[in-house]
């Protein structure tokens, strides 16, 4: 239980409260700001949480969001993961999962059509695996883009997501 009166909004999200009455704080992690006032933010992003720093992240141009087909459900499903721009192909980016097993990976390599947006672009693309030294490179640029939180990747399949011509519609 946490003793608390009022709380104010931070741009991060996290709540400002001053000491006064009681809260349950099961589920939520307690710190100091500066000013003395306890922060409290939620162990894990909800659900909600989550898809708005997702949406950001995609507006930014940091990270892309594709939408592929479920393997078994037929589904749209859409994932946010991070990409480099692939330097080989006009307008294509890559990306890799970490796993072997990852769903979104399984759902591109059982229906390779998919829907791909990132900052102000989006374009339907054509899934390409890739094997080798693309593949190689494909996980080399991205643990250069994204630091060790990238270390993953290269267990799991890569792609090459090439948006679709007009031929190909």
């Amino acid at each position: 239980m946490l003793e608390l009166v009022h709380g104010r909004g931070l741009d991060s999200g996290a709540d400002i409260v001053e000491f006064v009455g009681r809260i349950d704080t099961r589920g939520l992690s307690t710190g100091h700001s500066p000013l003395g006032s306890a922060i409290l933010t939620a162990d894990r992003p909800t659900p909600i949480d989550r898809g708005v720093m997702e949406d950001e992240l995609v507006a930014t141009g940091r990270f892309v969001r594709i939408e592929t087909r479920g393997e078994r459900s037929g589904v749209d499903r859409p994932v946010t993961v991070g990409f480099v721009d692939d330097d080989a192909t006009t307008g294509a980016i890559l990306v890799a999962a970490t796993a072997p097993d990852a769903a979104w990976a399984r759902n591109l390599l059982a229906d390779p059509t998919c829907h791909v947006r990132v900052g102000d672009r989006s374009f339907d693309a054509v899934a390409e695996p890739l094997a080798g030294a693309d593949h190689a490179r494909a996980v080399r640029e991205m643990i250069l883009r994204y630091g060790t939180p990238a270390e993953g990747l290269g267990r799991g399949p890569s792609f090459r997501l090439r948006p679709v011509t007009e031929g190909e519609r």
